[in-house]
């Protein structure tokens, strides 16, 4: 997996690791897990916390910051 130790910080570094995120709203508690390649994509390189003002839950339509959680369960490696 990653080669690295410490914790994830980076978009990038969840990649590294080949963890998916697993994004939690503290406001209703909907969870949703997401693919770091694909948010790559769609907003670069950017930090966790940088990701957390970006977002906003699907189900209550809150800007609450979201709790963000690197799944212990990554995809496989080719």
């Amino acid at each position: 997996m990653r080669p690295q130790f410490g914790p994830i910080e980076r978009l990038s570094e969840a990649c590294a690791a080949h963890n998916f995120l697993w994004i939690l709203c503290v406001n209703c508690g909907h969870a949703v897990r997401l693919d770091p390649r694909k948010l790559i994509a769609i907003r670069g390189d950017i930090t966790l916390r940088e990701l957390r003002e970006k977002l906003k839950c699907d189900r209550c339509k809150r800007r609450v910051p979201p709790a963000i959680v690197p799944s212990d369960q990554g995809w496989e490696s080719r």
